[in-house]
This record gives structure tokens, C-alpha cells and sequence, in this order.
């Protein structure tokens, strides 16, 4: 009865791994696209302002 517990942790363990590990790369490009693009509005908007004075 314990074998195929063990057998299971051993099989289900990378995968949650895995998948934990896509889950964050994913939130992080995320992050990383909102936040760049955020800056490039901030930059933008500065911009038209100038011209627009």
C-alpha cells in the first residue's frame, strides 16, 4: 500500500514542479510587459504633453 504512494510522489512531484514553474515564468513576463508597458504610456503621454505646450 505504501509503494504506490511513493510511486505517485515520485511521478506528481516534478510535475506540480513544473507546472508551479510555468506559472510564475508566466506571471513574470506579465509583470514585466505591464510594467514596460506603463513606462512606454508614461513616456508617450510626457511627450504629447510637450508638444502640446
Amino acid at each position: 500500500m505504501l509503494l504506490p504512494k511513493i510511486v505517485c510522489l515520485i511521478l506528481f512531484f516534478p510535475l506540480n514542479l513544473i507546472i508551479s514553474f510555468k506559472k510564475s515564468v508566466k506571471t513574470y513576463i506579465l509583470n514585466i510587459y505591464h510594467i514596460s508597458r506603463n513606462y512606454l504610456t508614461s513616456l508617450y503621454n510626457k511627450n504629447n504633453f510637450r508638444i502640446a505646450v
